[in-house]
This record gives structure tokens, C-alpha cells and sequence, in this order.
């Protein structure tokens, strides 16, 4: 009789354990973000003197919620490392979560001509491509 009791408590044991392994969210299936740049707004034309201002859209794609997220802007290069600041406080994305972040900054065009503009959002443990924008400052 302990025999078939452990023989049924041990089928048990590891039906209950492959499902665990192989469900959704499961150590074989992690949820993962997917964090992306969707679109950053810019106004083609600035005048010297002016502020630099932008909005970006950024979407978790996965399936697993984005947290410690951050907004990086630099807003004269094609570089968002070249900007000193985070230009978002932290944030978290649930799967499929969007979100518009405001861009702005004090410093100006200090004179005529092309300038790339470059955005990236990273996040703990995933990071989006940079997506950038020329702004022709007259």
C-alpha cells in the first residue's frame, strides 16, 4: 500500500511541478519587458534662442512589467548619453502600458544650423533603441 501511495504522490508531485516549469511566467517562460521609443514629437523649425522641447511616446511591448525606467534626452546631439540628467523621474511600465513624457530644457540653440535631437528609455534590465530627429535652428 506505501508503495502505490507514493507512486501516485510522486506522478503528482511532477505533473505539478512540469506545469510550474512550463506555464506562462514560469521559470522556463520568465515574462520579459519590451521597452520602446513609439514616436518623439519636435518641431521641425527653431529659432536661435529658443528652448528645445519634445514629447516622446514610450510602450512596454512584453509581457512583463518595466520597472526603475528612465527617460534619457539630449536634446543638441544623436547621443541621449551625452545629456548629464535624466530627463524623466523613475517610472514603471505594466505589459502593455503607454506613456507620454514632456521634454524640455533652459539651455538655447546657440546659433543657426542642423542639430540632432536623441532620445532612449532604459530601464532595469532592458533598454530601448535611440530614436533621434533633426532640428533646423534659422
Amino acid at each position: 500500500m506505501r508503495k502505490w501511495l507514493a507512486g501516485v504522490a510522486s506522478a503528482v508531485v511532477a505533473g505539478v511541478a512540469l506545469w510550474w516549469l512550463t506555464s506562462a511566467g514560469g521559470p522556463l517562460d520568465p515574462k520579459k519587458p519590451e521597452v520602446r521609443v513609439t514616436s518623439l514629437s519636435v518641431y521641425p523649425r527653431a529659432a536661435v534662442g529658443s528652448t528645445p522641447s519634445a514629447t516622446v511616446t514610450v510602450e512596454n511591448a512584453g509581457d512583463g512589467t518595466a520597472d526603475s525606467c528612465r527617460v534619457l534626452w539630449s536634446a543638441f546631439t544623436a547621443d541621449p548619453q551625452d545629456a548629464p540628467y535624466p530627463a524623466s523621474t523613475d517610472f514603471s511600465l505594466s505589459p502593455g502600458e503607454e506613456r507620454d513624457q514632456g521634454l524640455a530644457t533652459r539651455s538655447t540653440y546657440p546659433e543657426s544650423g542642423e542639430y540632432e535631437m536623441a532620445v532612449q528609455v532604459t530601464c532595469e534590465g532592458d533598454e530601448s533603441q535611440v530614436m533621434t530627429r533633426t532640428i533646423s535652428v534659422g
